[in-house]
């Protein structure tokens, strides 16, 4: 017994110089002849040895990966979000002829040198001679947003700052711009709350909205969702209105004068975009 304490004794001096012996190599104070003083423990391995066999290792799997282009990469995650954007917002079908396009929206297309792009929201009517609108490149009558068709005249949600409610517009133009921006025109309608009646909002229909001639560009993305609104006149039936109420998103039957904080009727020609538009009021056997 005492024998086999002493031989224990012996194996752990020997283990605790064989670690000594480890050290001394890793911090090359040693030659590689002092890692055998382990006292035949054979616990004297060459851990720096092992090392540097996992470093060529690691170097060789290193070099044989293929080289990253990170900048190849950006671009092309780029080219793949633009070609997204694309296909979720687009114009259908040819453009209008460059012929008949000048002659309905000549403000888009004046000569070189009288007019520069800009982005700004204005009134038409009441700049329509002073102000200078983004020239165009090219007009269409139909559209693809996500997913949705819409048509040029159509009625439509047009996004809205989050916490808001969606503004309600008319399509009066779909184009390209000269800097290949797609745009369109729209032509606003007016929730009560956000006329002069203001606060007292509450008294009107919600369904009742007030068509104006405000007319602001905006990107092609904005649109949201195509909507139903029926033009009624202003002396219509209150069955009338009824079943329209029931049937439609809004009805309108005023048009709102922002300039004036007023509300006129409702003209035959109120929503048209060119002489020869053959938009109309909806009388009373439309809705019969």
């Amino acid at each position: 017994m005492p024998t086999k304490r002493k031989s224990t004794t012996l194996v752990k001096d020997g283990a605790a110089e064989g670690r000594k012996s480890i050290k001394r190599q890793a911090s090359g104070e040693v030659g590689g002849s002092e890692s055998g003083s382990g006292s035949g423990s054979g616990l004297d391995v060459d851990f720096a040895g092992e090392e540097k066999v996992v470093m060529v290792l690691e170097n060789e799997i290193t070099n044989k990966l293929p080289a990253v282009d990170k900048n190849k990469n950006a671009r092309s995650l780029k080219q793949k979000r633009e070609e997204e954007e694309e296909e979720e917002c687009r114009f259908i079908g040819d453009p209008v002829s460059q012929e008949e396009a000048s002659r309905r929206w000549p403000h888009r297309y004046l000569p070189k040198g009288k007019t520069k792009q800009t982005g700004e929201s204005i009134s038409v009517k009441s700049t329509e001679d002073t102000e200078e609108f983004t020239q165009a490149r090219c007009h269409f009558v139909q559209a693809e947003v996500d997913g949705q068709i819409f048509n040029l005249e159509d009625d439509a949600y047009v996004k809205a700052e989050d916490g808001h409610d969606n503004f309600i517009c008319k399509i009066v133009e779909m184009f390209e711009a000269v800097d290949g921006s797609t745009n369109f025109t729209a032509q606003w309608y007016y929730r009560a709350k956000d006329t002069v009646i203001g606060c007292c909002h509450n008294l009107v229909d919600d369904k009742r909205v007030f068509f104006s001639e405000i007319r602001d560009d905006n990107p092609l993305d904005c649109l949201v969702k195509k909507l139903g609104i029926v033009l009624l006149p202003l002396k219509a039936k209150l069955d009338t209105k009824e079943r329209v109420r029931l049937k439609c998103d809004y009805y309108c039957d005023l048009m709102y004068l922002l300039p004036y904080s007023s509300f006129v009727g409702l003209s035959p020609d109120s929503t048209t975009t060119s002489s020869e538009s053959d938009s109309t009021i909806s009388s009373d056997a439309d809705v019969a």
